[in-house]
């Protein structure tokens, strides 16, 4: 179970199996950080999601809303308490997942400069926003940009995120402010 926990504490998204009255029986670390920041919003929305069997949003005020989904429900939530009748993913858009880089140099023989900048990209910088926070030229992340298209086989930033969100990845992420 230890190895089983580990893995799924590199998550990004929370993951909460829970008994009766959707107490969390068995948390990740990314559920864990989440309900010690707002328990109530999350308990109250993993309630709603049980009992309507659907997505159920955490109220924000201009702000993109976390969410839970239910993954798996037995009984209606009738199990006792300690008795395991839901699992949940938490998501929380405000949450960064930095996509580990050393993953894409494996797997598309990136160089480390063309791994930040796809990292970048995947976490939702433009090609400006990236030049700027890399102190390069606009034309520098675009020239990187091309290689990293040809080297993945994309032809569009479109392509390029959905392969990368694809590829695993997001698998081995580290979630920023967490290291």
């Amino acid at each position: 179970m230890p190895a089983v926990m580990a893995a799924l504490d590199r998550l990004p998204y929370g993951i909460v199996v829970a008994g009766g009255e959707c107490q969390p029986l068995l948390t990740n670390a990314a559920a864990r950080e989440m309900l010690r920041s707002q328990r109530a919003e999350w308990q109250r929305a993993m309630a709603q999601a049980a009992e309507h069997g659907q997505v159920s949003m955490c109220s924000q005020d201009g702000e993109p809303s976390p969410f839970v989904i239910p993954i798996l429900l037995t009984d209606g939530g009738r199990a006792a308490a300690e008795e395991p009748h839901a699992t949940f993913f938490l998501v929380d858009p405000r949450r960064m997942a930095a996509i580990n880089e050393e993953v894409l140099r494996s797997i598309y023989r990136l160089t480390k400069a063309e791994a930040r900048i796809a990292g970048m990209l995947l976490s939702g910088a433009g090609v400006d926003e990236t030049a700027k926070a890399l102190r390069v030229t606009h034309h520098t992340v675009r020239a990187h940009l091309k290689r990293i298209f040809t080297k993945t086989g994309s032809q569009t930033q479109v392509q390029l995120l959905r392969l990368l969100i694809r590829s695993g990845a997001l698998l081995a992420v580290s979630v920023e402010g967490e290291e």
